[in-house]
């Protein structure tokens, strides 16, 4: 296990954002008087920033999560990420492109705040209250992303000043606390394996059929066979144990889904049998190595 902390490291992300949603206890008592109610069990809230720039800076923030650390990273503790070093760059391109996104959003935020207040103060009526919008400046500077990069343990380099039994004896607790995390990243890579093609398989089938209560027939998406693809890129990475289910199923996708075309899988319901066919057997073959080593 020491030899990982040359092939990974450890990431914490911190995105924070301008709360814009406030609750309103006035109108609370308001709504609960209207209707007769008991005014404990309402809660009313007001939009006091409601603009495209805003929601484009909250959606910015939210898609960090979604399409950064959730795709490029694996679980290692509450705090942080495990991080391969072969998906570094990557990782740090796609914050620094977020944030370059960010700067040109918060320019705009300079140039409409203005009238996102005098647009509140019509929404909201009665219920505006401009001390709750500070200057710009300091509401620009509550959007933020973040990360900040650690090692992980290397019991080979412990220096403590312990005798050498209590050493040990600490040194073998580590030893299974990040063998442990290790199974945990390689488990949650087999379920990230699975989720995609599960996700594929359902949007295949479902594809041109009329759930009901729907008002139209379900239509299968292109974000699908992104995810697929983004999947196949980076899973020999994120197999940093070396696993051989993970193996197997990493060079089927690269073999037989990875140059799957949404158009002509919308078109053709042979093509979507197929890859669905395709998709159910590397899902089968991964879930039974899963529960033989259960």
């Amino acid at each position: 296990m020491d030899k990982l902390h040359h092939n990974a490291v450890l990431v914490s992300v911190h995105c924070t954002k301008w709360t814009h949603q406030i609750a309103d206890e006035e109108a609370s008592n308001k709504l609960a008087e209207l209707v007769g109610g008991e005014a404990a069990s309402f809660r009313a809230s007001k939009d006091i920033g409601k603009h495209p720039v805003i929601k484009a800076l909250d959606k910015l923030i939210g898609q960090v999560g979604n399409q950064i650390v959730r795709k490029l990273t694996l679980p290692w503790n509450e705090s942080q990420k495990f991080l391969v070093v072969d998906l570094l760059e990557k990782f740090e391109g796609a914050i620094r492109s977020k944030n370059d996104l960010m700067d040109e959003y918060k320019r705009e935020l300079r140039q409409v705040w203005p009238q996102i207040i005098e647009d509140a103060r019509r929404r909201l009526g009665d219920q505006f209250d401009e001390r709750l919008y500070p200057d710009v400046e300091e509401v620009i500077e509550k959007y933020s992303i973040k990360y900040e990069l650690d090692v992980l343990p290397n019991l080979s380099d412990a220096r403590l000043s312990l005798g050498a039994d209590k050493l040990e004896q600490v040194k073998d607790q580590v030893r299974k606390a990040t063998e442990e995390k290790v199974q945990g990243i390689t488990q949650a890579a087999h379920d990230r394996v699975l989720n995609v093609l599960t996700t594929l398989i359902d949007g295949l089938e479902r594809h041109g059929k009329k759930a009901e209560g729907a008002k139209r027939a379900s239509k299968f998406s292109d974000n699908t066979v992104d995810e697929v693809t983004a999947l196949a890129e980076i899973l020999p990475s994120l197999n940093v144990t070396g696993d051989p289910a993970l193996v197997k199923a990493s060079n089927a996708i690269l073999s037989k889904l990875r140059n799957l075309d949404p158009e002509e899988l919308r078109k053709n319901s042979t093509k979507r049998e197929q890859a669905a066919s395709q998709a159910k057997d590397i899902r089968k073959d991964l879930s039974d190595a899963l529960s033989a080593f259960d």
